[in-house]
């Protein structure tokens, strides 16, 4: 993101630190100097740091600084949160929920259900697909032209084309999982 931050920097990141930003109406405005400040509690080498703010970040920032109502997100809301600013812990789920919206599915997300302080139960649902696989199978021609076997005495007539050939045909993929647990932490 043209920043130079760290992931956790990143995720942590809130709309009180993007300094220089003004929302007017809809619309948003920066000033000349629009910096994303870093206080030394959320950085690695514990020390304040302002970073510039390019162009291409500020359309990102624009992109996502209004939640879904089209409010503009509170100052301790995440700027690289949830689509209602909460935090993120990991861009695994927002690789998933891109993922999945690419597909056309809205993903619905839900904790796992603790039963006490140690004991955890969860399922989860797994789906992949593949379009235009080439697989092993498909890929042998069984059709042999057996008049271009030398010694090889036979009436059949040559083939217009060199049989066995590759066939490169490609069909789509998909697989399934469900996973279930129970999780005991001591």
């Amino acid at each position: 993101l043209e920043t130079g931050c760290r992931l956790g920097e990143l995720l942590s990141l809130q709309w009180r630190q993007v300094e220089g930003m003004k929302i007017e109406s809809t619309t948003v405005a920066w000033t000349p100097k629009a910096v994303l400040f870093l206080p030394h509690q959320k950085t690695k080498t514990k020390t304040n740091r302002k970073i510039p703010i390019s162009t291409r970040l500020k359309a990102i920032l624009e992109m996502r600084r209004f939640d879904p109502a089209g409010q503009p997100h509170a100052p301790d809301a995440y700027v690289f949160g949830t689509e209602i600013g909460t935090r993120v812990d990991s861009v695994n789920r927002a690789w998933h929920t891109a993922v999945l919206k690419s597909h056309g599915l809205t993903p619905a997300y839900s904790k796992t259900a603790n039963l006490t302080p140690h004991l955890r139960v969860f399922v989860g649902y797994n789906f992949l697909y593949a379009s235009s696989v080439l697989r092993p199978s498909d890929q042998i021609d069984t059709t042999l032209d057996t008049t271009r076997i030398p010694n090889f005495a036979t009436t059949a007539t040559r083939l217009s084309e060199i049989r066995p050939s590759p066939t490169m045909r490609d069909t789509s993929f998909f697989a399934q999982g469900i996973s279930f647990g129970l999780q005991f932490k001591w």
